[in-house]
């Protein structure tokens, strides 16, 4: 019976073996008492020392725990810091993820085994659905079916940017002030909630190019100097589909890249889309009243307000407390230096050209409304506006 007894106390695969192998050679041992007494003293004897090592074995494994588990936190910490779903051992009981093709948990609440491309090329499916409704819909209106093919498809185009501005202004606002640990120097805790919606945003980018494309005019218009030639192909579909293109590149590369500072960057840019629902407003007034009605002149200086508020005031304002975060130092830097580099050339690029574009469009917003204001260079035609119908395909998106 002592032999039952020590085999309930076997905590290690050795004692096992040393217990199993006391109890065959008990069994099969001579029927003398003496034998077996002898027999079960020495068994008893292996057992004790087998037992007095597991108990060292325990010790030891006991002194090492905490720093496991503390090495575990750890990482775990990190991987919540950047977003990562934190591949996890089979002990664990929790399944690993892919970190290289999946959707990094973008869309875990549709489906934990959906792929990154498989949900980017559905979130593209529902904006051309999108197009395509609004398409339909629109044929009611008797100024949509007296439009060229081109302009009818400009026209689904803006609606869809339209409602694609009011999501990337609500989502990337309450990210970036209902996020109450970024104001205590914290990582993002809605980081998986942003992934998402920015996921939700390369779908309607990649969308619009294959309307634009689709319904694509020949750029033909004579310029004089290499600034107008520049300028006109940003007004053009040239400059929506190259602008497109840098955004589906940026926000691909912000979510592989993962960093804290990226997610943040890409959050208060895409803040500034409320100035594009009022472009688009602007766009739709041109075509349907008159440029001497005040609603005509509310939308356009609305317009120029918000523009100049949120792309020249509120953007550098946010890109100078983004740099004063504390969280930035302890969160924010890719891990490798190929990452920092490519987060500087990248954010350094992008940031540069857009923040041009933005002044450029600015002071032509703002020439157009002081024009309108006090009088000057009005006429009846569809050229005089806060600016021209081309030049809202360069700044619906910028």
């Amino acid at each position: 019976m002592w032999l039952l007894d020590e085999a309930y106390t076997v905590t290690t695969r050795r004692e096992a073996v040393a217990v199993a192998a006391a109890l065959a050679s008990a069994i099969s041992g001579t029927s003398s008492s003496g034998g077996m007494v002898a027999r079960a003293r020495s068994s008893k004897e292996q057992t004790a020392r087998c037992c007095g090592m597991s108990r060292a074995i325990a010790l030891e494994g006991e002194l090492r725990e905490p720093c496991q588990v503390e090495k575990r936190s750890a990482s775990r910490r990190q991987a919540s810091m950047r977003g990562t779903t934190e591949e996890r051992s089979p002990d664990e009981g929790e399944p690993s993820m892919d970190i290289g093709i999946r959707a990094y948990a973008a869309f875990e609440r549709i489906d934990d085994s959906l792929t990154y491309a498989e949900a980017l090329l559905y979130s593209a499916a529902f904006w051309l659905a999108v197009a395509l409704f609004w398409a339909i819909v629109l044929l009611a209106s008797k100024t949509y079916r007296t439009m060229d093919a081109p302009v009818k498809a400009e026209c689904v185009s803006y609606v869809n940017s339209s409602i694609h501005a009011l999501h990337a202004c609500i989502t990337s606002l309450y990210v970036v002030f209902g996020e109450e640990d970024l104001y205590e120097g914290k990582p993002m805790a809605t980081l998986s909630f942003w992934r998402g919606a920015l996921l939700f945003t390369m779908g309607y980018f990649l969308a619009d190019c294959v309307i634009v494309l689709l319904f694509f005019k020949r750029f033909d218009r004579k310029v004089e100097t290499l600034l107008q030639h520049v300028r006109n192909v940003i007004a053009t579909q040239w400059g929506s589909v190259a602008h497109h293109a840098c955004a589906l590149l940026t926000a691909h590369w912000v979510l592989h890249e993962g960093s804290y500072f990226a997610q943040l960057w890409i959050a208060g840019t895409e803040a500034t889309e409320l100035s594009t629902f009022f472009v688009n407003m602007r766009w739709f007034a041109s075509h349907t009243l008159r440029r001497d009605s005040g609603l005509y002149v509310v939308i356009g200086l609305t317009m120029m307000v918000t523009f100049v508020t949120t792309r020249l005031v509120l953007y550098p304002a946010f890109l100078i407390w983004m740099f004063q975060n504390p969280a930035l130092e302890q969160y924010g830097l890719p891990d490798t230096k190929m990452g920092a580099m490519l987060l500087g050339v990248t954010g350094a690029v992008a940031t540069t050209t857009v923040s041009l574009l933005n002044v450029y469009w600015s002071y032509r917003m703002i020439l157009g409304a002081v024009k309108i204001l006090f009088g000057k260079g009005k006429s009846t035609g569809k050229s005089t506006s806060v600016s021209t119908s081309s030049e809202q395909s360069g700044k619906k998106d910028l």
